[in-house]
């Protein structure tokens, strides 16, 4: 049970990164329209 916690762990912090990165994509294009 600890294991499957450990897993779903993990599986939450891979899908925060993916938005983060996402985010930060985002920020880039705006932020070379805006120039």
């Amino acid at each position: 049970m600890n294991h499957f916690q450990h897993i779903r762990q993990v599986d939450m912090m891979k899908r925060i990164g993916d938005g983060a990165i996402l985010i930060l994509f985002i920020m880039l294009i705006l932020s070379k329209n805006n120039q």
